[in-house]
């Protein structure tokens, strides 16, 4: 996000970079449909239809609300944790997952996105062409570890629950 209006100045674009999977990002706002003028100071990513891909919500400064709705074909795979042993959203989980190729992602369940912004307490993984994972190893906030194997598919929303006294 560009942040706030600066007196005399031109507001920026909102950039978007790419990941390009070898550890470089480009920037890739226009290609996207990202591109955009507005003062924007927040901004939170989600699935908001379900659909297995992450989908953009942005709030201009002095404006209404800007979906980018994500209508690509690729889908992901979504994690949410209801965790009764600790914290209900399992904020702060670190999650560990092994595609179809042996490549393994990692995500931390997080509330804070960044200033004005927040996550919603999902984890959504990519897993491009594989279309499905092999194992979730997932460490809880208080350590606890609990790790799941078998076929996972893409296109997914898989609820890992535990109740006090399991892990």
């Amino acid at each position: 996000m560009n942040g706030t209006w600066v007196p005399n100045e031109v507001s920026p674009s909102n950039l978007f970079f790419h990941n390009q999977g070898n550890g470089t990002f480009k920037e890739a706002s226009g290609p996207f449909g990202l591109e955009d003028y507005l003062m924007t100071a927040a901004a939170t990513q989600f699935d908001m239809d379900n659909d297995g891909d992450l989908d953009l919500l942005t709030h201009p400064v002095n404006g209404p609300l800007v979906v980018f709705r994500n209508n690509s074909q690729t889908r992901g795979i979504v994690f949410e944790l209801a965790d009764m042993a600790g914290n209900r959203d399992g904020i702060g989980a670190v999650l560990r997952l092994t595609d179809a190729n042996g490549l393994t992602q990692m995500r931390e369940v997080q509330m804070g996105g960044g200033f004005m912004s927040f996550d919603a307490p999902r984890v959504h993984f990519g897993l491009g062409e594989t279309g499905r994972a092999t194992k979730l190893s997932l460490r809880w906030a208080d350590g606890t570890e609990t790790t799941i194997e078998g076929q996972l598919d893409a296109g997914n929303i898989y609820r890992i629950s535990r109740t006090a006294g399991n892990g």
